[in-house]
């Protein structure tokens, strides 16, 4: 699978914990009641750290620092 980023990315830095209070905000957030999606254009992907890092070598040096 290749995942790409985008200017339509976004990155939450947050340990996935079943049934706490912030996955029950972002799930209120990004689905209906009833587990549909609330915005079907989205494509939602939970990564650990180390896969995401994956090819972070090949990011300019400086390029996270201002985010």
């Amino acid at each position: 699978m290749i995942l790409e980023g985008s200017p339509r990315t976004i990155f939450v830095a947050a340990p996935f914990v079943p049934d706490s209070p912030l996955l029950a905000k972002l799930e209120a957030r990004f689905e209906t009641s009833d587990g549909q999606p609330r915005h079907p254009e989205l494509t939602l992907s939970l990564l650990t750290q180390a896969v995401a890092m994956v090819n972070a070598d090949q990011d300019s040096p400086g390029f996270w620092d201002d985010i």
